[in-house]
């Protein structure tokens, strides 16, 4: 769903003086975003990651589980 930009977490962070980059990709599932996780993780080095799910995501892994 669309979330104005102002309310997204990510900007909610940067009002605390945070350096904060939105991995977030619509419609994309879990293992794309682990994807997405595991390639700039890898290069940026994070001192902490916010990993945020909704309940359709744990859906889409059990989904996988089956196939």
């Amino acid at each position: 769903f669309y979330v104005h930009p102002k309310n997204q977490i990510s900007s909610i962070l940067r009002n605390f003086n945070l350096n904060v980059i939105n991995l977030g990709v619509g419609g994309s599932g879990t293992l794309f975003q682990y994807t997405i996780f595991k390639e700039c993780t890898v290069r940026l080095k994070p001192k902490i990651i916010l990993w945020l799910n909704y309940s359709n995501d744990i859906a889409d892994l059990q989904i996988i589980e089956i196939l």
